[in-house]
């Protein structure tokens, strides 16, 4: 049996932030001046820094999350998985 708990604030994957990110700094769709570009590049290369650590943070989460709420083991991996994704990101 599986119980789907709502979690009422839905987080963004970390693609999702990384994208947001690089949007509002004007990575997307936009050229930056010569005089930028070392600043911009530091800039993405922190961006893409943090998403990487919240992909690894997301990970951790899902499965601690798999650990806490499935004691039966005949669950299937990719269900609890799957549950844990729509749960948290609502998609």
């Amino acid at each position: 049996m599986i119980i789907f708990v709502k979690n009422t604030t839905m987080e963004k994957t970390a693609i999702e932030w990384m994208i947001e990110q690089l949007n509002k700094e004007g990575f997307i769709g936009t050229y930056c001046i010569d005089s930028e570009i070392d600043f911009k590049r530091e800039l993405m290369n922190e961006i893409i820094k943090q998403a990487k650590e919240m992909e690894k943070q997301q990970i951790i989460d899902a499965v601690t999350y798999g650990q806490d709420n499935y004691e039966d083991t005949t669950i299937q991996c990719k269900e609890i998985s799957e549950n844990y994704y729509k749960v948290t990101f609502n998609k």
